[in-house]
């Protein structure tokens, strides 16, 4: 079976650019908190979907950690709550953890990080660049058999799609706890020079 490999790049260039979907989720401190923390926007930033390089002269590796711009948003859960400080969001961390939707099954490890930012109440805030996969990552499976090898072991594609899911951990200034989540895709594909 023979593929048409400038065709298979370009729906893999299609699937980076098309799908950035995202999903929100409370449920940690849904019952205590008086406010939600949502993520109403994940854009994958220039570069992400790049895989690692070999210099063939020197033979050194170059990689570049994908990053993505996330919005976070402190709700209200009631029109009547009133603005306070207590009900400002401090965030903790983020988990980043992948889902093949190509037929593998061989995933990046979840990345896991510090992430500390205030979304004041009934107020948004964006982290214009958050690392959603490292470069260290990039020289792991799969990623770097399908840099190296120029196909996915496990599917024979040369490209690797990914849904890849954002947890964020956090507390309300008055302790409080707070979770979030919101999904995106990518893709991994081939380059052809």
């Amino acid at each position: 079976m023979k593929i048409n490999l400038k065709k298979t790049l370009f729906f893999a260039f299609l699937v980076v650019v098309s799908l950035s979907a995202c999903d929100t989720f409370n449920s940690v401190g849904q019952q205590r908190a008086g406010v939600f923390l949502t993520i109403d926007e994940i854009e994958l930033n220039t570069g992400a979907g790049s895989l690692a390089r070999v210099d063939e002269e020197t033979g050194n590796i170059t990689a570049n950690s994908d990053t993505v711009k996330i919005v976070f948003h402190n709700r209200p859960k009631s029109t009547r709550q009133t603005d306070s400080p207590w009900m400002d969001i401090i965030t903790e961390e983020y988990q980043v953890t992948f889902y093949r939707i190509d037929g593998g099954t061989v995933v990046p490890n979840s990345l896991r990080r510090r992430l500390t930012v205030t979304v004041e109440f009934d107020n948004t805030y964006t982290v214009p660049s958050l690392t959603m996969l490292s470069a260290e990552q990039k020289i792991e499976s799969p990623l770097w058999e399908l840099a190296v090898n120029g196909y996915d072991a496990e599917t024979g594609l040369p490209v690797i799609e990914m849904n890849v899911m954002i947890e964020v951990f956090g507390k309300t200034t008055s302790g409080e706890q707070v979770y979030a989540y919101g999904w995106t895709s990518i893709a991994y594909g081939v380059t052809v020079e």
